[in-house]
């Protein structure tokens, strides 16, 4: 026959242990809610090669100020000294400057998050 006052001890001893876990969990994470979800994310296209595909970095944005400032970098990089920015609507195209508007280098472009869209940042 099973002694269950034996048993009883470490069942409860258990139960505290848990419940003074899930109190600990909850007091160390931040607010209880959910990270808000970005509405609006930036992609950047890059043109530098000739080919006529368009080419995307494998990183988004939250920021436009962001991604632009990761194109100049880039740009510098690449061994352009400035970049001239044409801002059309939802799109900001930057050229090298002193072209006349053909020589394209990069595409910072805005993408709309809806809110039943998986987003992996």
């Amino acid at each position: 026959m099973i002694d269950t006052g034996s048993l009883m001890y470490p069942i409860v001893t258990l139960l505290v242990l848990a419940l003074i876990m899930l109190a600990v969990a909850r007091l160390l994470r931040p607010t209880g809610r959910p990270a808000a979800r970005p509405k609006l994310v930036y992609l950047i296209e890059d043109h530098t090669d000739q080919a006529r595909t368009t080419r995307y970095w494998a990183h988004v944005h939250l920021s436009r100020e962001k991604a632009k400032a990761e194109v100049e970098e880039s740009a510098a990089r690449s061994g352009h000294e400035a970049v001239r920015w044409e801002d059309r609507s939802a799109v900001l195209h930057a050229f090298a400057d002193g072209s006349d508007g053909t020589d394209e280098l990069y595409r910072v472009v805005s993408l709309e998050v809806r809110p039943e869209d998986e987003v992996l940042i």
